[in-house]
């Protein structure tokens, strides 16, 4: 039963689309303290022993830093050990007269969510190791997991070629993705096959023929398909070739790379494990895969890395300036960081990557998240963990002779190793298959460099833990069970409830009493998912349109609480706040803006509301900010222009000295009818086109303008100045 459990969790996390939606990963959240649970009770039953897991202290350390973010703390104490977080939520303090505690990190849901999910891991790697300290599961589990990646490996190839956009040929991918597999991210698909990858390469290596190369060569491949385990052997061989193909196939720079790497490192390694070992057949392996992309098609994998280097030098696809960027988070998190879990709410304060529609939930890189939100503290406790198992495994697969457990235990170090080296250009540990399968392949590494395959008294080398372990770990796995279940099915029936809700448009046509309605079940929905922000969000609204101006405003409190960072969150405080408390909603006015600089809807709360307040001056240096970061944004200004009935004095103070937002503005004049508007504005922003890379469409829109006011000598003129400017544009030439 036990075992049972065990590869079920193995089986189902990567066929589960990866374990990245919500369902799927409270399966594995369920099933794991679960078969822990059962574990801890069969070993007491047959009075066995808990083996001593290395690693563990570090692990349970790190575990317990992550539940102490969680941990109100008085203001005081925070503003000594984390500033930043104590300036966070300082604004909501200051409108607390009785001074509340705070926690260590920005987004308690995301945190909790994260202390549940690595909970989960830790769970299973010791489930790993106790479970595979025996030869016979370790051998089962080994080659049922070898299988499962070449299965995967087939499928990725075969959907590959036949339905590229649909996973498992019936699911749709979201746009823009590059599904492979059961992954809708090539990425993550090419982590999880350079782990699995090593260990089929082990079993290839294992179950070769013992062939004399004395004999003729007849004699020598008659052996090849008679003797002993060669059905194997070619059977693991073909099925390494396979998973390295689909790596390929999935033209995921760093998968490729890190496969070449982890071939590398596992050639070596064993070589100096047993130098007498041939290694032959992993040139023979390789020979074989190259020879199948070339049948294949080596089109797209150049097309890919042929991307590297561009006209302006190395092509980053916006990750360079991303990584930047969240240096300067980790800078101002530097110890505690800002909460595991709520890198995708901190980072937009510091994001200077354009555009509203790149999302960015993770820095492309886990060393710099994981500085960003555990801080240094979760950084170090991390990287012991790590460097416990890796000393451990190296050190006790020296001391090993059985050919079995060394090419198992390379072969797990290996896996370890490939998605340590991925993990610097992804987000490997936010996968949640492959973050279970590297808790996995830590407890097969030791599992593997400390069981024995004959013995007389004792099955493995672990020794026996003391007598705290074993309780501690049943304990463990009941808290993380039960607190899992709980929470889970309370944000699900949450997420039920509020479903009807989410999208009704609060209007002063709605009855009194159907708003009454929507509050109680939204309070329902907050009081089961009682860490999210947006349930109570949603209550201020239906509070404010009933006219409750005090209750939307203790709403609001709390939503910003539970989301401190949430600019959304913080204006509509502001909006609530009485006269008296004006200083106090123009700072949460301006944090919003700081909170979420890439989201012009900011900026113009914050210059309706100084508009509202008599301060039009102030409000158009706000969007002369907005625009100065994004000129683009001025396309999306008519309403605010119009209904505010900006002149042109006022207009020139919120625009940039940028061409594309004059540009931008006399479009929407002349959209509106104000032809001598539009052409002030374009011709101003032809007068700037010394600070910006000229466009063809600041000259033909002018022109088509004049065109049509039957004023040539003007559009002659814009004319010779489009060309002029742009002297290689043949549509200018043959208009002139």
């Amino acid at each position: 039963m036990l075992l049972f459990l065990f590869l079920f969790i193995l089986i189902f996390s990567p066929l589960a689309f990866g374990t990245v939606e919500y369902w799927s990963l409270g399966m594995v959240e369920a099933v794991v303290p679960a078969t822990v649970l059962l574990l801890c009770v069969h070993l007491q039953i047959n009075k066995e022993p808990h083996l001593r897991v290395p690693g563990l202290l570090p692990l349970v350390l790190l575990l317990c830093w992550m539940g102490l973010q969680l941990v109100p703390l008085p203001p005081g104490l925070v503003q000594t050990i984390a500033p930043k977080i104590y300036e966070t939520y300082l604004p909501l303090l200051q409108l607390n007269d009785h001074q509340p505690w705070i926690p260590l990190t920005v987004q308690p849901k995301a945190s909790l969510q994260e202390l549940l999910r690595f909970s989960t891991y830790a769970l299973f790697f010791v489930l790993t190791v106790q479970l595979l300290s025996r030869s016979d599961r370790l051998k089962k589990t080994v080659t049922v997991v070898a299988w499962l990646g070449i299965a995967i490996a087939v499928e990725a190839i075969i959907q590959k070629l036949t339905s590229p956009q649909a996973i498992y040929w019936f699911r749709p991918a979201p746009p823009s993705t590059s599904p492979i597999g059961p992954w809708v991210y090539c990425n993550h698909f090419a982590g999880f096959m350079e782990m699995i990858f090593p260990l089929v390469v082990a079993l290839f290596l294992f179950h070769r023929p013992r062939i004399s190369y004395e004999e003729p060569l007849r004699d020598r491949i008659l052996a090849m398909f008679t003797m002993s385990g060669a059905n194997k052997h070619m059977l693991f061989g073909t099925g390494a070739m396979l998973m390295a193909v689909a790596i390929l196939l999935s033209v995921s720079r760093g998968g490729i790379i890190t496969l070449c790497l982890a071939l590398l490192f596992f050639t070596v390694f064993l070589s100096r494990q047993s130098g007498q070992w041939r290694n032959k057949w992993l040139v023979v392996l390789v020979t074989l895969v190259l020879l199948m992309i070339s049948w294949l098609g080596w089109d797209p994998i150049m097309h890919k890395f042929s991307n590297i280097w561009g006209e302006q030098g190395l092509n980053t696809s916006s990750r360079l300036p991303v990584l930047l960027d969240s240096l300067n988070m980790v800078r101002n998190f530097p110890l505690t960081g800002s909460g595991f879990g709520t890198y995708e709410v901190a980072f937009p304060a510091y994001r200077t990557v354009p555009g509203e529609r790149i999302y960015f939930d993770h820095a492309h890189n886990d060393y710099i998240e994981l500085l960003a939100t555990g801080g240094l503290i979760g950084f170090l406790l991390a990287s012991w963990f790590t460097g416990a198992v890796i000393i451990h495994v190296v050190q006790m697969v020296r001391r090993r002779r059985e050919q079995y457990n060394i090419l198992l235990t390379t072969a797990s170090l290996t896996g370890i190793i490939a998605l340590l080296l991925h993990c610097f250009v992804d987000f490997q540990m936010y996968n949640g298959a492959n973050a279970l399968y590297f808790f996995f392949l830590c407890g097969l590494a030791i599992a593997a460099a400390n069981t024995r395959l004959q013995y007389r008294t004792r099955p493995t080398l672990l020794s026996p833990a003391n007598r705290f372990q074993g309780p501690l770990t049943a304990v463990l796995a009941l808290t993380v069970l039960v607190s899992g279940l709980w929470y889970n099915s309370a944000v699900f029936r949450a997420r039920r409830t509020f479903a009807p809700i989410r999208n009704v448009y609060l209007n002063r046509n709605i009855p009194q009493q159907r708003l009454q309605t929507l509050y109680r079940s939204t309070g329902k929905a907050a009081d089961l998912d009682f860490l999210e922000g947006d349930y109570r969000f949603a209550m201020g609204n239906i509070s404010s349109s009933l006219g409750l101006k005090e209750r939307a405003g203790h709403e609001y409190q709390q939503a910003s609480a539970l989301n401190p960072l949430s600019g959304m969150f913080s204006q509509r405080l502001a909006l609530n706040l009485g006269p008296d408390q004006k200083e106090k909603a123009e700072e949460l006015m301006a944090l919003g803006c700081v909170y979420e600089p890439l989201i012009l809807d900011r900026y113009l709360t914050y210059a309706n509301w100084l508009i509202a307040a008599g301060n039009r001056e102030r409000a158009m240096t706000i969007i002369n900010q907005a625009l100065t970061r994004q000129p683009q944004w001025a396309s999306r200004l008519s309403g605010f222009i119009f209904f505010n009935r900006l002149d042109t004095e006022e207009i020139e103070v919120m625009l940039p000295k940028h061409p594309g937002a004059w540009y931008e503005i006399g479009r929407i004049m002349e959209k509106e009818g104000e032809k001598g508007e539009a052409e002030y504005y374009y011709l101003q922003g032809l007068e700037l086109l010394d600070t910006q890379e000229p466009r063809p469409e600041y000259f033909s829109r002018l022109y088509r303008l004049y065109l049509g006011q039957k004023e040539d000598a003007k559009a002659l003129a814009i004319l010779r100045s489009g060309i002029e400017h742009l002297p290689d544009n043949a549509t200018f030439h043959k208009q002139l």
